[in-house]
């Protein structure tokens, strides 16, 4: 038996032959009947005909200009739980790649502009709160010192008006 263009035969969990209709960038269908039948003809055609509704094109991505560039020291982890001190000349791209293998939710928690002497300088600060490597314990002064680099980087921001 020769298929219709875009069908084919499936055979499902029980055994049956069933006719799914597919095209590029359309949805599948399963056709009712068997082929040349009156109801597949139809369901057929009606396959044939529908219009294709184009995709919403997408906003594009855009990095907060803020966080690229130029060295930046990052405090990086979950809601609650380690945070990461680190550093990155693009904080956003470095939490991407972070989140790649990391189960649960990032985010950025704080940053301010600075390179490997000020991120060590944070390591030797919270050295007695390091869990592994660049992980720390959230603690009460680190969660502070992540609250006063929110704040003075709020702070430092250009307002709205022109």
């Amino acid at each position: 038996m020769i298929l219709p263009a875009g069908v084919n035969a499936v055979k499902d969990r029980h055994g049956k032959t069933r006719y799914r209709f597919r095209r590029v960038r359309m949805p599948s269908r399963y056709l009712p009947g068997e082929p040349g039948s009156d109801v597949f003809m139809a369901a057929y055609d009606e396959c044939l005909s529908a219009i294709e509704r184009p995709k919403p094109p997408r906003p594009p991505r855009r990095k907060p200009k803020v966080l690229s560039g130029q060295p930046y020291v990052y405090f990086i982890g979950e809601r609650r739980g380690p945070v990461k001190i680190g550093t990155s000349n693009d904080v956003m791209r470095r939490l991407c790649d972070m989140q790649v293998s990391y189960p649960r939710r990032l985010s950025v928690l704080a940053v301010t502009p600075g390179g490997a002497d000020i991120e060590r300088m944070y390591h030797q600060h919270f050295a007695g709160d390091r869990m592994s490597g660049e992980w720390f314990r959230r603690t009460p002064a680190l969660m502070a010192e992540m609250k006063r680099l929110r704040d003075a980087n709020l702070s430092n921001r250009k307002s709205g008006s022109k």
